[in-house]
Parts: C-alpha cells; sequence; structure tokens
C-alpha cells in the first residue's frame, strides 16, 4: 500500500489518505502545506501576510486592503506619513529624493518592487523589467 494511504483501489493506486492534509496525486498521497489565515503559501512555505494588512492575495501575499481599511499602496500598509517605495515604507519626502534621482540615472533601475516576491514591477525611464530574472530592469 502507498504511503499514509488508507484504501486502495483494484490496481494498487491510492483512493483515500489517511488525513485530510494529504491530497491524492496520480494514486499517490501528497503533503499539502496549509497555512494559517493571516499567511499565504509561496514555494510550498507559508509567509506571513505584509505588516497591517487585513485582506491580502492569497496567491500572491500582495496586501489589497489594510486594517484600517484603506487600500494598500504597492502592496503595503504604510503609516499616514509614508509612501510605499522600492518594496518599503519610507517618507514622502525620501520617497521624492530617490525617485527622482533613479528618474535621471543613465543605468537601469527598478523603482518599485513586489513586497513579497522581491520582483521588479517598475523600471526608470524606457527600461523594462528583465523577463529571466525579474528582479533586474533591462
Amino acid at each position: 500500500m502507498p504511503a499514509n494511504c488508507l484504501k486502495v483501489d483494484s490496481i494498487g493506486l491510492c483512493i483515500q489518505c489517511i488525513r485530510d492534509s494529504y491530497q491524492i496525486i496520480q494514486g499517490q498521497c501528497v503533503f499539502i502545506q496549509k497555512c494559517s489565515s493571516s499567511q499565504f503559501q509561496l514555494n510550498g512555505q507559508c509567509i506571513d501576510a505584509p505588516a497591517n494588512c487585513s485582506i491580502f492575495n492569497p496567491n500572491s501575499g500582495v496586501c489589497l486592503t489594510c486594517i484600517d481599511g484603506s487600500s494598500a499602496n504597492g502592496g503595503l500598509c504604510c503609516l499616514n506619513s509614508e509612501v510605499a517605495f522600492n518594496g518599503k515604507c519610507v517618507t514622502q519626502s525620501t520617497a521624492a529624493t530617490l525617485l527622482s534621482s533613479a528618474k535621471i540615472s543613465v543605468i537601469p533601475i527598478c523603482l518599485i518592487y513586489h513586497p513579497t516576491t522581491g520582483y521588479c514591477l517598475q523600471c526608470n525611464d524606457n527600461y523594462s523589467v528583465d523577463p529571466k530574472t525579474m528582479k533586474t530592469c533591462i
């Protein structure tokens, strides 16, 4: 009998697993990671949702709504005096300075990163996200 299997069919493939945390895949019982309601699954790991987030995309972890009821900015819930920039909450003046210096740069720079995966979402000037790495601009 296959591992973690309770019942098999006539040819020996599992048709019932010993626990609900297992799922039948091609006649075998495979453990399926279940995350808490404040976590999402990324590459088989349970990752905590962004801080101060009440509603998030369970597939990507991107925050949609903050605990205070406001919409998330760049997938983050920043304080009232802060904005999301480059995957972090920074003051508005810091973000303006960083954005200004990045836009006049002659090298490709990622301006906004996904807060959970680290993938680049926006590049400066006419540069675009490198489709191979998703973390740099070309």
